[in-house]
């Protein structure tokens, strides 16, 4: 009896951390999901924008892109439109927001592109 409690025991500790990390596990991957979405939705917005803004928008782009493929996804392809430049400079305020709503669920590399994407499209509205 005693050796049945005790192999009981640790097969039963071994499968309850078993399930945690399990769950953990899939906690980061829907708030992989949810920060790829916006990522994605950021990276549409900035894509129709008309104008260059001195290379700016693109190399937001390119971080945004950086960024999603280091949480493990892709970039939709969605946002083919070309806007006027009022349009445009709207659309990039719009997706500055997107990667703001991002940030908190980032860390590392990810993070790191998607600020430098925060800070071109500062540097790319602030031209003319």
């Amino acid at each position: 009896m005693n050796q049945t409690i005790f192999f009981r025991i640790p097969t039963f500790v071994a499968a309850l951390f078993l399930a945690l990390g399990l769950v953990a596990s899939a906690s980061a991957q829907s708030t992989n999901s949810v920060a790829i979405g916006l990522l994605d939705d950021a990276y549409a917005t900035i894509a129709q924008g008309k104008h260059d803004y001195k290379g700016h928008r693109v190399r937001a782009m390119e971080q945004i892109k950086l960024a999603v493929e280091g949480l493990g996804g892709g970039i939709s392809g969605k946002g083919k439109a070309r806007e006027s430049q009022m349009t445009s400079d709207k659309q990039l305020q719009a997706a500055v927001g997107l990667l703001q709503q991002a940030v908190p669920s980032l860390t590392g590399k990810p993070l790191k592109h998607v600020n430098n994407a925060i800070q071109q499209l500062v540097d790319a509205l602030g031209t003319k």
